[in-house]
Order: structure tokens, then sequence, then C-alpha cells
């Protein structure tokens, strides 16, 4: 007698065929659709305990929610693909501050992740670089630190606090 596995027992084939998935203009279908549900009861799960505790761990929690998600759903090709392509690309604090610092070296950066998704940043920079300079000038010298990630779409809004460090 051959032995038979849970998932011959169970046959979850048929389910994984007709499992969908749609929030927004989001869908998926399949496997993905299957193990996005699992990560969303999974995530209001955590969401609801880490409320209870302040909610000092939900952007942790939505960032990593955003990362499954990009691995996990199938990527489209074409026009389309190359527009998403730029829009799924994310760039952390450290990426960031590295970005100021090659511009001013001796700046010290504080960043703060405004929304959860990598792309809403409140940046401030204290540099010696900007004694003698206008207002202006300093954010057009931070915005031009990091237009290389504003062009291609990791860095999406921010708001630029300078001062000088003494």
């Amino acid at each position: 007698m051959a032995t038979r596995s849970y998932l011959d027992i169970l046959d979850v084939r048929p389910l994984a065929k007709t499992s969908r998935l749609r929030y927004g203009p989001l869908e998926t279908r399949g496997v993905p659709a299957i193990l996005f549900g699992v990560a969303a009861i999974v995530l209001a799960a955590g969401a609801s305990a880490t409320l209870r505790k302040g909610a000092t761990m939900l952007p942790e929690t939505l960032r990593e929610a955003r990362l499954f998600w990009t691995t996990i759903r199938p990527r489209p090709t074409g026009i389309a693909g190359r527009f998403l392509e730029r829009r799924r690309a994310m760039i952390d604090n450290r990426s960031m501050t590295a970005l100021i610092r090659a511009a001013m070296p001796d700046a010290h950066v504080e960043i703060l992740d405004l929304t959860g998704t990598m792309d809403h940043f409140n940046v401030l920079v204290r540099s010696g670089t900007f004694r003698g300079v206008p207002l202006m000038d300093r954010h057009r010298m931070v915005e031009a630190a990091l237009a290389g990630a504003r062009a291609d779409g990791r860095i999406h809004a921010m708001s630029i606090r300078t001062e000088i460090l003494e």
C-alpha cells in the first residue's frame, strides 16, 4: 500500500488554481493569492497586537508586508513593467545618508520615513558647508545630492530642514 501525504489527502491543487485576491487595482491568482491572504491575516494580527503596544513597530510591519508583496507578485513586462520597476525601487536611510555625505562629508543627517513605504521622507541635514549659504541654496544642495534617487523614483516626497553645524 502506497503512503499518501497530507497534500494528496487535502488536494490543494484546485484551491491553488481557483484562488484569487483582488485589492483595488492589484490582483493575483493561485499560490501567490493564498500566500498573500495568509500574510494579510498574520499582518492584521501583528498590527492589532502592535497597536495595543503603542504602534511603535507598525511602520516596520508595513515595510515588511510591502517587501513580501513585491517578491511574490508576477513581474509585468513592456512599458508597464519598466514603469512599475521604477515605482517599486526603494531607498533606505543608510543609502540616503551616504548620498548626502558624498556631497557634504561633514554632514550630520537625520532621516524619518514618514509613511513606512520608504519613499516619503523628512530629512534634517546639519553641516558646516552651509555656513554663509542662503536657505534655498542649502535645500538645493541637498536636492542635488539626492537627485539620482529622486529621478529614478526611490524618493517620491521629501521635506528638507537644514542647519549650520557649529
